[in-house]
Formats: structure tokens, C-alpha cells, sequence
């Protein structure tokens, strides 16, 4: 006669344990992955004012002349608003082709034109330009992430499109 010894299994408390332990490491690992997709929320204080900076895009008010110089672009902005600019983005727009072609940043003034102020750069992107090109010239705000400095490029309806001279 054989004596059986007692199969025991995990009692319920010590599998009710392991199963939530699983769900919490999974959502973990589902909030890493789905973060990459999140874009951070880049923040302007402006007169001790603090929101995000998309919302200070439709209130930049500047203008810009586009003109060549010895066969390179040159782009000289005035910032006509309160809100500084810490550069532009320049944009060549194609629009027989209907295409755009990026080509650089200017950083203005060492990166702040405030009210009233001006600067102007030298587009070299090794893209030619002629006289009537059209150009979409786009503001980069400064803002901060985390206590950190970053720029923040407005969307294209923000810009000016001129004309090269």
C-alpha cells in the first residue's frame, strides 16, 4: 500500500500577490513604451506669466526682408511685438512644384530680439536662390522643459512669406 503525500498548490493569497505584482509591471512597461509618443509640454514666462508656448505664436507680431548678397540669402528680421524671438527658421517654398525645402535656422541677436529690435543672417544651407524666390520665414521662441532651455519652432502660419530680392 503506498502512502500519498499531500500535493499542495499556491494558496490563493500568495496567487492573488503574483497577479497584481504582473498587472503593475506591465502597465509600467506600457507607460514607458507609450511616453516616447507624448511630446513635452514646452512652457514661455513672459511679465510673470507661464503657459505653453505654442500660445504665444499667434501673438509674435515681426516682420522680414529677404535680399541677396554675392548670390547668398541674407534674412534681416524686426521683432514689431512684445514677445522676444530667438530665431527663424527659413523655409524655401517651390510653389510651381507645390514643394517646400528646409533650409536653417538663424539664431537672432544671440538668441533674443526683443521689442523694437532688429538683426538679420546669412542663410547657408548650399541651396540656391534667386531673385523671385519665395521664402517662408518661421519664429523659434525660447522656452523652458523641466528648468531646462529649448527652442520651439512656431507652425508655418505663424510665418511670413517673402519674396527674395
Amino acid at each position: 500500500m503506498k502512502i500519498e503525500a499531500e500535493k499542495r498548490g499556491l494558496t490563493p493569497v500568495v496567487a492573488t500577490i503574483l497577479l497584481v505584482a504582473l498587472a503593475i509591471i506591465i502597465a509600467v512597461i506600457i507607460l514607458l513604451w507609450a511616453r516616447g509618443f507624448m511630446k513635452e509640454i514646452i512652457e514661455k514666462s513672459i511679465a510673470g506669466k507661464s503657459e505653453r508656448i505654442e500660445n504665444f505664436c499667434g501673438d509674435l507680431s515681426f516682420s522680414a526682408d529677404v535680399f541677396l548678397t554675392d548670390s547668398k540669402l541674407e534674412i534681416g528680421v524686426t521683432n514689431t511685438g512684445d514677445i522676444p524671438i530667438y530665431g527663424v527658421q527659413i523655409t524655401k517654398v517651390d510653389e510651381t512644384k507645390g514643394s517646400k525645402v528646409n533650409t536653417g535656422q538663424i539664431i537672432l541677436n544671440g538668441g533674443s530680439l526683443t521689442s523694437g529690435e532688429s538683426s538679420s543672417g546669412e542663410v547657408n544651407s548650399g541651396i540656391p536662390f534667386e531673385e523671385g524666390d519665395s521664402v517662408l520665414i518661421v519664429p523659434i521662441l525660447l522656452g523652458e522643459v523641466k528648468e531646462q532651455k529649448t527652442w520651439y519652432v512656431c507652425d508655418e502660419q505663424y510665418g511670413a512669406e517673402e519674396v527674395v530680392a
